[in-house]
């Protein structure tokens, strides 16, 4: 059913026929325009009908009672916002220019897709005790759940809660909350769960493409761990003990007690020069600057040295 519309402070309800849009009718037209008698929009109608397509004008079937209350069937012609405002152009009145002002803003707005909105707030409480074979099970869950959605947007939190208990003991319960939005198709859920199944294991999982732990102190946050894209970053780490695969440095690695030209060890990965503080090295230790000037070979007892053509220039230590 369509809605009140408001003109020049008069109420009128458009006609409705069943496609949504808004129609006038024959009556209701004439009385915007100012007329007295109907007659006058059909006589600008009939003058120009050859302007009017079936979108703009039509004919209905009325159910009316006569002054008698009889029942009678009556046929009206309507006019969709379109047609009424040609029927305005064509129109002498004094108020025919405030009302085709109109029309053109309702047409405007009824061109527009109308969204449908909802918004839901829902809480439910479930427990119940199920015995199947001689196994009592006690469960029970509660749901809170806000939701909105204008047309094709839309989005949810909900919270449940649920445990479980049966009769050897076996427990379960968990904790989780979800926030998921939904943007024409495009959809994308974050939340966190906690708790522990029947063989005891306990659990806590964040799904989010982004984490970080956030610390604010005297004004000022800062974010000491955080996860983005599948990668971990420390503004400050310490482990007592850890296991790496492969290790990508990207200014220096030094040890704890490092002092320039003193103890410790530094490792510059933008020079690539290294600092050793008293070092011991077992095998083979191969010296090479990377041009052709030769290079270096220290071996546990002996100090080979090679020309820039590869070949043994010296030879110090063990000669056997």
């Amino acid at each position: 059913m369509n809605k009140s519309l408001v003109f020049k402070g008069n109420k009128i309800t458009p006609f409705d026929n069943g496609d949504g849009k808004i129609w006038f009718t024959n009556k209701q037209l004439s009385e915007l325009l100012g007329y007295k008698d109907e007659s006058s929009v059909t006589r600008i109608f009939n003058r120009n009908k050859d302007e009017f397509t079936d979108g703009m004008s039509q004919t209905v079937n009325l159910t009316v009672s006569s002054k008698n209350n009889e029942i009678q069937n009556k046929r009206v012609r309507i006019f969709s916002v379109r047609g009424a405002h040609l029927v305005g152009i064509l129109s002498k009145t004094e108020i025919a220019k405030a009302l085709r002002r109109w029309l053109l803003d309702l047409a405007e707005k009824e061109s527009k897709p109308q969204a449908n909105a909802t918004a839901n707030a829902v809480s439910q409480l479930e427990t119940k005790v199920t015995e199947v074979s001689g196994k009592v099970t006690s469960t029970a869950q509660q749901v809170t759940r806000l939701e909105s959605q204008v047309g094709t947007s839309s989005a949810k939190i909900e919270q449940t809660s649920k445990v479980v208990t049966d009769i050897n003991g076996k427990i379960s319960a968990s904790w989780t909350m979800k926030v998921q939005q939904d943007s024409k198709g495009n959809k994308v859920i974050t939340g966190i769960g906690l708790g522990f199944n029947a063989q005891g294991n306990s659990q806590f999982l964040v799904n989010a493409q982004n984490f970080a732990v956030i610390s604010s102190l005297n004004g000022k946050v800062v974010t000491p761990f955080v996860i983005q894209n599948g990668q971990a970053f420390f503004n400050d780490a310490l482990f007592s003990k850890a296991t790496i695969d492969k290790l990508s440095v990207g200014k220096k690695i030094t040890s704890t007690n490092y002092l320039a030209g003193k103890k410790g060890f530094n490792i510059d990965t933008t020079t690539g020069n290294v600092e050793l503080n008293d070092a011991v090295f077992r095998g083979r230790l191969d010296i090479n600057s990377g041009g052709t000037k030769g290079r270096l070979v220290i071996t546990n007892n002996t100090i080979y040295v090679y020309d820039e053509n590869n070949q043994l220039a010296a030879k110090i230590g063990y000669l056997g």
